[in-house]
């Protein structure tokens, strides 16, 4: 029997860090009630008609302040962790540590696809699995280069949107504005309209073109500061079990004389 691929013990499980998990998927689950209730593809004037309707912007910015943008951060570090253990466990069992990891990670990506594609667009697994093959290359990196990057990614997003701030305002082109601020562009309107009155072909068609859209704004948004959190929760979770150990080849103690 293989060993080194199997699933851990329940022994072996770390319950603060299941707990914390558990936690972490209460949130992605409050923070998609609201798009899976369908609300959004509803008829005109629909949502403002229904009972509590003024609470709806006073709820959906606590949804957006105290959830969803809290619970990424968190579930990416959780990923650095889980990374952090899956090489150390993997390296003390005698296995490729990063081949049974990018085995893993294809494996989450197929889920991803099939998830996106033919049941809700909103998936973030396929972005997380694109971030763990970034973490590859970090097996073999010490700490302190892992917090040099940590730090570096950090900050990218505020290097990123400063730039962009600089040459809106140097442009000699107006930005034009729209007359609907809230307009989607034709290509994404048709696919709402398509979950709304359209057949199963037309809501994969539109997941396609919307998981799309999504990765490339989700890549935008969370890649650099997901990255971050995971390279810091790696380091932090290698630290805790190498300060055990009698040397430290690299960020993942041993893994780096066996990790391809």
């Amino acid at each position: 029997m293989d060993t080194v691929g199997a699933p851990v013990h329940a022994a072996e499980r770390m319950d603060t860090l299941d707990a914390v998990r558990g936690v972490a998927l209460l949130g992605i689950l409050l923070a998609n009630i609201f798009p899976l209730s369908g609300l959004a593809f509803t008829p005109a004037g629909t949502p403002e008609s229904l009972p509590f309707a003024n609470w709806h912007d006073p709820l959906g910015f606590l949804v957006l302040f105290l959830v969803e943008a809290k619970f990424y951060s968190l579930f990416s570090f959780l990923f650095g962790v889980g990374f952090a253990v899956f090489i150390q466990r993997a390296t003390s069992r005698g296995g490729d540590a990063a081949a049974l990891f990018k085995r893993r990670l294809l494996g989450l990506s197929l889920i991803g696809l099939v998830h996106t594609l033919l049941i809700w667009m909103g998936d973030i697994l396929l972005a997380y699995a694109v971030i763990g093959f970034a973490l590859l290359p970090f097996i073999r990196k010490n700490g302190r280069a892992i917090l040099r990057w940590a730090g570096a990614m950090l900050l990218l997003p505020i290097l990123i949107y400063g730039l962009l701030v600089l040459v809106v305002s140097l442009a000699s082109v107006p930005v034009q504005q729209s007359a609907d601020p809230g307009a989607l562009p034709p290509m994404l309107a048709e696919a709402v309209n398509g979950f709304a009155t359209g057949t199963y072909a037309d809501v994969v068609k539109g997941n396609a073109i919307f998981s799309i859209a999504q990765v490339a704004r989700r890549f935008f948004q969370m890649f650099s500061r997901g990255s971050s959190a995971c390279f810091s929760s790696a380091f932090m979770s290698d630290a805790g079990s190498c300060s055990r150990t009698s040397t430290r080849t690299g960020l993942f103690c041993g893994a780096s004389s066996r990790a391809g």
